[in-house]
């Protein structure tokens, strides 16, 4: 008997081995952007594929890329059918909980329907409901959008819902998703159980049909984006086998309303594949993969399939693959390595397959660049090579024009050329742009290359109107508002007209309602999918950075017809403040060789700018916001949980205000509040913000400068002829505003700080000092005569490609009048706001500035005498600073030996005068004399602090320390 135990035990295992070995890596793709996991990501990827005859489970199998097989990564319990693959994303984040996605309850689906009223009964919502005498039709379901499938009265303030759908076992359900796109406020119920609540008050309370949202948003889906996710964490309770019920109402924010939306989606994921499954496209939902500790790397490696014996079973080649190339066997499981420029990850290997991969880059003489003249270009390849090669952008095939002799160009090409051998992949084609203009250029060029069919195909094409897009301004539904990327060839050219950098990447159109016009922003994205995760070129002056992940090439938003410059303009008058803000270069761009006109170069933001401009901060562990809270990194929790202390707490408490200021940067965001109050942004405080933190212990929130075009009397404001009469600290402290572009939620942090006297003065007085310096009106209209001269001589040229501004002279000097105007109508409203008694000029003067110099409140003063305006009731600090090898001695003007005096202002205008003398102590001839931080990236030093003895003896400095 013991034998024959013994016999069947080696059986069973030889049985394993010989079935093992019918496990086989399959496919494998090491640089993949096409192929999205569930947190949107694009990671590498392999597949494994069963050969054999009978199913394997793969409980204790692994995966590895460690030779040695110590670092593996093991397989649950999962059987791996005959014939079938399994796809195991190479991410690195050790996931091993597979879910497969199916929608249950779609858009365009069938409901019932009723108009909100007071004779729907409380048990509507219920399975078992009635519903015959309702009204049947499709979502989505509303008014005023193109995305209503069943229109709605106009001036509806509800519409109740509710659509039947059936399970079959609910046990095999490990997920249920709702998405609801709505506009403005919705609660949705399953199977009579509340799931899910938007907008509409406190949860598990009657929403009556008669209530109102409680605030205005805009729908999703239209603008390209996924509807919002509410995750059912309890449905197991709810839902049943058979038949169940979803119920939602929506409601607007009010009855005179423009616009109402409502469109569900319901949809589960389950714990195996479901034959003939469905997910919403709007949903960009993706199924949970298993994901493996480890990466494959793209300069090559093994990739190593391990028994529950640790014996290898199979093994890549350390290869390295171009990006979205895969390497994989032809037939499955059994034939030879092959590539492929049409991968399968999870489906058999089908595609063309190619023996080998062609690197070959052709040498194109002259190189790319500006010319004043036709030319001949002259491509090179390996001797007998074929060169293909197109003028318009199109990637070229074997059905291109055959290069015989040099190439004529006699207008601005771009110029792609490429090789092809028989059963050899070839890679991406060689560009190179040629700007033939017979003038001077004097700003740097941006060459965008990619087949027309990404941006102008009717159905495809980024830049165009598509079939879904509404007829009204500004085309929501539009191919132009889908987040849609695109590939394609970035070159930069410098103002001299060589081009200084060339990279892959990919394009989104990008903003708001400025997509709509006729040209419009980009957004370029450095990927690894690309080729690369940078763009290394130090693109802004103003930048001490070489290196950006994104770029956005902006029209200039609302400034588009007027300008082309007011952001830079506003965000520049501030450049001294502790404010994120972009930086700015304007370019001249051309797409396909065909000129485009100006478009703003700009930082991006997202993670990776503030990571760039903080010290200390990882893109990966920032919380970044916009508009009321919605997170778009990170979480919302921290300023969730600040905004409720606050609104719960008494702000004029000391001890409170202290509290929040551990919270968020306070004089940043002071510094915010009177930048966009002053010049006047009527797109805010509704719009356009964003703010951030670092996700550590005592990371505060901050706020980001940035799409202030609405400002500078751009919007023409009933209270003027152009907007410097506007009362914007009215607008911005405003409780009871309308949903754009002041409502209730969007002044609230502001009105509730307010409240503290000492918040209150310290916004008082650095927005003194802001219209003091900052935009006092002959520095402002220097700045602005200096953006207008850097890109006058290109104006005539952009303006006649699209016709879009009458007289940008004009439009320039209404900038200069508002400069002007501005500072006496915003002290007069600053005075009046807080009753403060008026307005008063002091003047500032020193004995000697070469050695020292006075701060008010948080000017440095430079220049003497110096004059400024301050308001009465609100004490200003001002402080003597004297330099190295002096020190302060007395006042002149005011009663006072105190270096650092708090001035109250008087009735009338006085002068003050720090008197200063040489010093006589010997730690003042120890001075810092020069520090460096945040080197530049890949010559990184570490940061450092020097110190100077200014007198001609030696000090100890034993006993000093650095604080």
């Amino acid at each position: 008997m013991r034998n024959l135990v013994l016999i069947s035990a080696l059986s069973l295992l030889l049985l394993a081995r010989v079935m093992g070995q019918n496990i086989v890596i399959n496919e494998f793709c090491s640089l993949n952007s096409t192929l999205l996991d569930e947190d949107k990501d694009s990671p590498d990827w392999l597949e494994l594929y069963n050969a054999g005859a009978n199913s394997v489970n793969l409980n204790g199998w692994a995966l590895t890329d460690d030779k040695n097989t110590l670092n593996k990564w093991i397989f649950p319990a999962i059987n791996l059918n005959p014939q079938q693959t399994l796809l195991i994303l190479a991410s690195g984040k050790d996931r091993k909980e597979m879910v497969y996605y199916n929608t249950l309850v779609n858009q365009g689906d069938e409901f019932s329907y009723a108009i909100g009223s007071a004779s729907i009964p409380s048990n509507w919502k219920t399975l078992n409901f009635d519903a015959s005498n309702w009204l049947k039709g499709p979502s989505g379901f509303g008014f005023g959008d193109s995305d209503d499938a069943t229109i709605i009265p106009t001036g509806t303030l509800s519409v109740f819902v509710r659509k039947t759908f059936t399970v079959a076992d609910p046990s095999q359900i490990k997920e249920l998703l709702l998405h609801v796109d709505y506009d403005d406020g919705f609660v949705a119920y399953l199977n009579g159980t509340e799931i899910a609540r938007q907008n509409m008050g406190d949860a598990n309370t009657s929403a009556l049909y008669n209530q109102a949202a409680t605030k205005a948003i805009e729908p999703l889906i239209i603008n390209g984006q996924a509807p919002q996710l509410f995750t059912i964490a309890d449905f197991t309770s709810v839902l049943v086998e058979g038949m169940n019920v979803l119920c939602l109402q929506v409601h607007n924010y009010s009855s005179s309303s423009s616009d109402l939306s409502l469109i569900p989606f319901l949809t589960a994921g389950y714990n195996s594949p479901v034959t003939n499954a469905t997910v919403a496209e709007e949903l960009q939902l993706s199924d949970k993969r298993m994901h493996t500790n480890f990466k494959i790397g793209a300069d090559g490696e093994q990739i190593y399939l391990v028994s529950p014996q640790n014996q290898v079973v199979d093994k890549t080649d350390s290869i390295a693959l171009p990006s979205n190339i895969s390497s994989g066997r032809k037939p499955d499981g059994t034939g030879l390595w092959y590539y492929f420029d049409d991968p399968t990850p999870g489906k058999l290997n089908t595609t063309q397959s190619f023996d080998s991969i062609s690197a070959q880059q052709i040498v194109f003489s002259p190189v790319g660049g500006v010319y004043a003249s036709s030319m001949a270009v002259t491509l090179t390849a390996k001797p007998g090579d074929a060169i293909f090669y197109t003028t318009d952008g199109k990637e070229p095939t074997q059905q291109s024009m055959v290069y015989s002799r040099p190439i004529t160009i006699a207008k601005s090409t771009a110029l792609r050329a490429k090789v092809f051998i028989t059963n050899s992949l070839s890679l991406s084609p060689s560009v190179q742009t040629y700007i033939i203009e017979n003038r001077d250029i004097t700003l740097p060029i941006v060459s965008l290359t990619t087949d027309p069919y990404n941006l102008f195909d009717w159905n495809y094409g980024i830049y165009e109107l598509g079939p879904n897009a509404e007829s009204s301004n500004p085309n929501f539904g539009a191919n132009f508002w889908m987040d849609w990327e695109r590939p394609i060839n970035f070159e930069y050219f410098n103002a001299e007209g060589t081009k200084v950098f060339q990279s892959a990447g990919g394009t989104k159109i990008f903003g708001a309602w400025s997509r709509a016009n006729a040209q419009k922003s980009m957004a370029l994205y450095a990927r690894n999918s690309y080729g690369t995760n940078s763009f290394n070129y130090p693109f802004f002056k103003e930048r001490n950075l070489n290196k950006y992940h994104s770029l956005v090439l902006r029209n200039s938003g609302n400034d588009w017809g007027n300008t082309t410059f007011r952001d830079p303009l506003m965000t520049g008058l501030v450049n001294e403040l502790d404010l994120e803000r972009q930086a700015y270069q304007p370019t001249v761009v051309y797409i396909n060789g065909e000129y485009w006109g100006m478009l703003n170069l700009r930082e991006k933001v997202n993670e990776e700018f503030l990571a760039d401009h903080h010290s200390g901060a990882d893109a990966d562990k920032i919380d970044l916001l916009q508009n009321d809270g919605e997170a778009l990194e990170g979480t919302a929790e921290h300023y969730q949980d600040m905004m409720s202390y606050i609104a719960t707490s008494d702000m004029t408490n000391t001890a409170v205000y202290e509290e929040v200021k551990t919270r968020m940067e306070v004089i940043n965001y002071i510094d915010y509040q009177i930048t966009q109050i002053y010049i006047d942004n009527e797109d805010w405080p509704g719009n356009n913000i964003k703010f951030w933190r670092p996700q550590t212990e005592t990371g505060r929130w901050r706020w980001i400068l940035y799409d202030t075009d609405f400002g500078f009397g751009i919007g023409y404001c009933t209270l003027g002829a152009a907007g410097y009469n506007n009362n914007t600290i009215a607008f911005a402290l405003e409780p009871n505003g309308p949903g754009w572009p002041n409502p209730a939620w969007s002044t609230l942090l502001f009105r509730s700080l307010v409240k503290n006297a000492a918040f209150k003065s310290e916004f008082i007085n650095r927005f003194a000092d802001r219209i003091n310096y900052d935009f006092e009106p002959t520095r402002v209209n220097h700045l602005i005569d200096s953006l207008k001269g850097n890109i006058a001589e290109e104006m005539p040229y952009h303006i006649a490609r699209w016709n879009h501004i009458w007289n940008w002279d004009s439009n320039v000097e209404r900038l200069k009048t508002f400069a002007i105007q501005r500072p006496n109508y915003m002290r007069t409203y600053i005075n009046n706001q807080f009753s403060l008694g008026g307005v008063v000029t002091i003047k500032i003067d020193v004995s000697d500035k070469n050695q020292g110099y006075v701060q008010v409140s948080s000017l440095s003063l430079k220049t003497y005498p110096w004059t400024g305006s301050y308001f009465k009731n609100n004490p200003v600090q001002i402080t003597a600073m004297p330099l190295p090898g002096y020190e302060f001695s007395h006042w002149e003007g005011i009663d006072s030996n105190a270096a650092s005096v708090l001035l109250s202002i008087p009735t009338a205008g006085m002068t003050v005068k720090a008197i200063f003398k040489k010093s006589v102590k010997e730690y003042n001839d120890i001075v810092i004399n020069e520090i460096s931080y945040k080197s530049v990236s890949g010559h990184d030093c570490g940061d450092w602090v020097e110190l100077y003895n200014t007198s001609d003896i030696t000090i100890d400095l034993s006993n000093w320390v650095f604080k």
